[in-house]
């Protein structure tokens, strides 16, 4: 991030991971988890999270001008996963409003 800001880039999207745990060949790998997201990977995935929120608020206290956003993906998907009945099709409305006004800022 340090090299796209040393490039001239001074507003930046960083999207965290997403919860891995969730995703297919996970869950086939561990069948133990039955129909739940496997919580290792999960575990890991918040873990490097927080250590990239952290990084996130360094360099925008270190570099000025600069402008980098933390997306939260891995609660978006949480969300998604646990009401996707109730979100419908309002969740890619939701996702479509919310990366335009990531970009905006």
């Amino acid at each position: 991030m340090q090299r796209l800001f040393n490039l001239g880039a001074r507003k930046i999207v960083v999207a965290n991971v997403g919860p891995i745990g969730c995703i297919p060949s996970q869950r086939d790998a561990n069948p133990g988890a039955g129909d739940s997201c496997v919580a290792f990977p999960n575990q890991l995935a918040q873990l490097f999270n927080s250590q990239l929120k952290g990084l996130i608020t360094d360099l925008n206290s270190n570099l000025e001008g600069a402008v980098f956003v933390y997306a939260d993906v891995y609660q978006i998907l949480q969300d998604i996963l646990q009401s996707y009945v109730a979100l419908g099709i309002y969740v890619s409305i939701l996702i479509v409003w919310l990366l335009f006004n990531l970009l905006k800022t």
